[in-house]
């Protein structure tokens, strides 16, 4: 049997990691609603990444490396890069 959650189409065939997961749409928690189909995300994050997976929506490249050309859609990742590649 799969559990599937209805806020966001998360699923899995273990009732307690379905469980787990639910807790994440608990009160109090921030929600981020797709406009395209209405599901909700606790996170910004996961709402992008189901708009990626689900809506073919391309992210918006924010943080571009003037040395190397290099963009990325999230500043950690970008500070990495900028440490693993440029710093000296």
């Amino acid at each position: 049997k799969l559990y599937e959650c209805s806020m966001c189409g998360f699923g899995s065939v273990f009732e307690d990691v379905y469980l787990e997961h639910k807790k994440t749409h608990g009160p109090g928690q921030k929600n981020y609603t797709c406009a395209e189909c209405g599901k909700s995300f606790r996170s910004k994050s996961g709402l992008h990444m189901h708009q990626r997976k689900q809506h073919g929506f391309v992210p918006l490249k924010h943080y571009h490396c003037e040395l190397c050309q290099k963009t990325y859609t999230e500043r950690s990742r970008y500070d990495k890069h900028m440490k693993n590649k440029h710093s000296g």
